[in-house]
């Protein structure tokens, strides 16, 4: 027996190769392996005295001769031994420790100190259900050589202990009425995902615009993603895209899947934001002292008090006039006949600037067309959502940003000037 050591819990977290091995396992002393055997005394004894009360209380309710008593004292002698040995075989032969050797960090190595061979590592649990890796960590981890981890995986694929691959054409099909995508009845057959497309979607909204109790908005995993290397092409409310390549490794899409793991086990914990983003929180420290969960459910929570999934719907179906042609709008600015407009004050003014929401991107107004309240009542919650987050502003394109002062500022557009 071996202790665990800090970098073997580091590696099965995050999926490091192994340092080199020492010459040679190092024991564990007498007094450690009482204390586990103490332990899981403790355990089989506690649950075999409950289970014996249970049956004793049961059979208290019916009358039992001397002889059935001798019989069933017989009988609970023999499930107690088969129990005790079910504890310790079970235990042994799936993770290789006993719950008292995992309180004192002691587990089962081969006995020239080295790692389990890759199929026993999988079945004890060494490698976790689930677990991505890839080649070359199972290469670096077991010593082995490309063609024999590639010959392994091949007789654990066939076993079914391992899943690779992007799977067959008709797994990427999207279906018509489907309850995620949103898009209704497409045409049967005709329409796929893209493997090399990913859109990423986070929890708190459904395709309905309804709003989880709690969520989490994407624009704070970007932000997590991007202080790990992971690059983001486009973020919205709830879901974010990343652009992948017909030559990705295996080993380049695990650093996404292992952050995005790093992140649901910090967000679990409620972890500080000075340490789950200490890059942003310099930029920005009155998060400094938020947990992340915390934060997540913050914003959420404004979402969900501007209903902005719908408002942002209701502002594009809204009607939209237009007042003039793009070249007569754009006419005002050459001849410098406009004016510059406060959120407040916009509803019915003509526009000279092409007015983009991102997300989602796509233009609100062209110049020429007239504020409306639901583009303006979508403003107004810009401004006060970036008032009370910065760092996760949602940026409008036209919406010019004047500052007051270190602490307020102010939104406008340009706008055809009054009594033109």
């Amino acid at each position: 027996m071996t202790a665990i050591g800090a970098q073997d819990v580091a590696r099965r977290v995050h999926g490091t190769p192994p340092p080199a091995e020492a010459a040679g396992p190092s024991y564990i002393g007498l007094v450690t392996r009482a204390i586990a055997a103490a332990i899981d005394a403790a355990i089989v004894n506690g649950i075999a005295a409950v289970t014996a009360a249970a049956v004793v209380l049961v059979l208290s309710l019916f009358p039992i001769g001397h002889v059935a008593r001798t019989v069933l004292v017989a009988v609970g002698g023999f499930a107690f031994f088969v129990w005790v040995a079910a504890y310790f075989v079970t235990f042994w032969a799936t993770t290789g420790q006993t719950p008292g050797n995992r309180v004192m960090r002691i587990r089962v190595t081969r006995s020239s100190g080295a790692r389990l061979h890759l199929w026993r590592a999988i079945v004890r649990l060494e490698l976790p259900p689930g677990a991505a890796v890839s080649e070359q960590q199972l290469v670096d981890a077991y010593g082995l050589s490309k063609a024999a981890v590639r010959s392994a995986l091949a007789r654990l694929r066939a076993d079914r202990l391992v899943e690779s691959g992007i799977g067959e054409p008709a797994d990427w099909m999207i279906h018509a009425d489907a309850d995620w995508h949103g898009f209704g009845a497409l045409a049967e057959g005709f329409n796929m995902l893209d493997p090399i497309k990913s859109t990423i979607v986070t929890p708190g909204l459904d395709v309905s615009g309804r709003f989880a109790p709690s969520g989490i908005p994407a624009a704070i995993v970007t932000k997590f993603l991007a202080e790990h290397g992971v690059i983001v092409e486009k973020t919205g409310l709830y879901s974010f895209f990343i652009m992948f390549t017909i030559g990705i490794t295996k080993g380049r899409w695990n650093t996404l899947l292992t952050a995005l793991q790093q992140f649901k086990d910090d967000y679990d914990r409620n972890a500080p934001m000075w340490r789950v983003l200490p890059e942003f929180v310099a930029s920005y420290p009155k998060y400094e002292r938020m947990g992340l969960r915390d934060l997540a459910q913050a914003i959420h929570e404004t979402y969900v008090q501007g209903d902005i999934a719908r408002l942002t719907t209701d502002m594009y179906l809204s009607d939209l006039q237009p007042a003039m042609r793009p070249t007569d709008a754009f006419a005002y600015i050459a001849h410098k006949k406009t004016d510059r407009v406060p959120i407040d004050e916009l509803e019915g003014r003509v526009t000279t600037s092409l007015l983009t929401p991102y997300p989602p991107g796509i233009p609100l107004l062209i110049p020429g067309e007239r504020f409306n309240r639901k583009i303006v009542d979508f403003l107004k919650f810009t401004r006060e959502f970036n008032r009370r987050f910065p760092g996760f502003d949602t940026d409008v394109h036209g919406l010019v940003e004047h500052d007051i002062d270190a602490s307020e500022f102010s939104y406008f557009v340009d706008c055809v000037a009054a009594g033109e």
